[in-house]
């Protein structure tokens, strides 16, 4: 299976790159993936589907493998975080989002087709989000970067999977101070921004 090589390669490159604690969990099962679907409304990519089926997110003590992102959430994790926010969905305005000319944009992160892929409650979050904006597409990852401010940072789940093991494998990214980062990345404020994609909302 594609996604079961690949989550391989990506535990090679925690080897060899010394990155011990990235605590990747067990799969996750079929029908609690099939709850959160039902839970939410929106029917996961394929790629997301498959790639729980092998491994759920990651533990709570683990580095992310992914530079300005969180640890991925488990279902258990996605599931909590998604109920937390439809207070804040059925009491906010859900406003277009407001271009910044840049990679990054402004816009509420209470929106009921986004589904909380990594960090959260307590902090900046990361979305798989079904509600794009007119110059966005369903599917896209979104990073938070403030508390209004997102970045597209990858076009799919598919996408970030393989662009990081991509990045990875052609070493240009490294672990420092047991961090996964980006080697000689332009400075940037946020992490994210240095993998932002050039794509509209």
């Amino acid at each position: 299976m594609q996604l079961e090589d690949q989550w391989h390669r990506y535990k090679v490159w925690c080897a060899s790159n010394g990155l011990r604690n990235h605590s990747l969990r067990k799969p996750a099962s079929e029908e609690s993936l099939i709850s959160l679907e039902k839970l939410t409304g929106c029917r996961l990519p394929d790629a997301m589907f498959m790639s729980y089926r092998v491994h759920d997110g990651q533990g709570d003590d683990a580095v992310s493998l992914f530079p300005g992102m969180c640890r991925l959430n488990s279902v258990k994790e996605i599931e909590a975080r998604w109920q937390a926010d439809q207070w804040h969905v059925a009491s906010r305005r859900s406003e277009e989002p407001k271009l910044s000319g840049d990679a990054w944009f402004f816009t509420n992160r209470y929106r009921a087709h986004r589904i909380p892929i990594a960090g959260g409650l307590e902090g900046l979050a990361a979305y798989i989000d079904f509600s794009p904006g007119p110059s966005g597409f369903a599917g896209q990852i979104l990073v938070q970067i403030s508390e209004s401010a997102f970045v597209v940072y990858a076009e799919s789940f598919q996408h970030l999977l393989d662009r990081t093991l991509n990045l990875m494998e052609l070493r240009h990214l490294h672990v420092d101070n047991g961090v996964v980062e980006r080697k000689r990345a332009p400075f940037a404020e946020h992490p994210a921004l240095t993998l932002a994609i050039a794509r509209g909302s």
